[in-house]
């Protein structure tokens, strides 16, 4: 929605500064606000405070990962009426605390053949693919995500010689073997991918 925002990142500039922060509840100190819009591209980095605001539509792509503290959840209640658990003390120790926070998510990388490389990091690479018409794009790794972020058209695999109908909000997972992905339409997709 218009107006949007997303946190990313905090304003202390250390322990002692956070936990003075949280303790007396000074949100609007502690928490970096970035204005969010359509097309935006955030990487987080591990020890970032992060957290999506009401309005907005994300697609998050991330190493898998069981653990999530959290330094303030907003007072809501869990399915037994009582507020979540809060992990101070160990949001404290992993805060990165030398971190840049973001002032925009405006994607600035450079788009060849249609293809954006928005993140590589040990982990993934993410690029948003564009395709106006036809596009073919190549998989040669153990697995490929895709998702449709805007539009609609087909997608093929070569191997398996199948034509699927797909439109935003569609999401699939490319396996190994499957052959080059042929798509046509009019489509915006973000695709991603374990490094080389």
């Amino acid at each position: 929605d218009e107006g949007t925002q997303i946190v990313i990142g905090q304003r202390a500039h250390d322990r002692a500064e956070l936990a003075g922060m949280i303790d007396e509840g000074r949100w609007d100190d502690m928490l970096n606000l970035v204005p969010c819009h359509v097309g935006d591209f955030f990487p987080i980095e591990p020890g970032t405070v992060h957290a999506i605001q009401g309005g907005t539509l994300i697609l998050e792509t991330q190493q898998s990962s069981d653990v999530t503290y959290r330094v303030y959840d907003y007072d809501r209640v869990g399915d037994d009426g009582k507020p979540r658990e809060l992990h101070i003390q160990q949001s404290l120790d992993v805060v990165d605390y030398a971190a840049q926070a973001p002032a925009s998510g405006e994607v600035t990388a450079p788009e060849v053949d249609g293809v954006t490389e928005l993140m590589e990091c040990p982990n993934f690479v993410v690029d948003r693919v564009r395709v106006a018409g036809e596009k073919d794009v190549a998989q040669p790794w153990p697995f490929l995500c895709v998702s449709v972020i805007e539009g609609s058209g087909t997608v093929c695999a070569s191997e398996a010689g199948v034509t699927h109908e797909i439109a935003r909000g569609t999401h699939f997972v490319a396996p190994a073997g499957c052959g080059e992905l042929s798509f046509v339409g009019d489509m915006t997709l973000v695709t991603s991918h374990l490094p080389k």
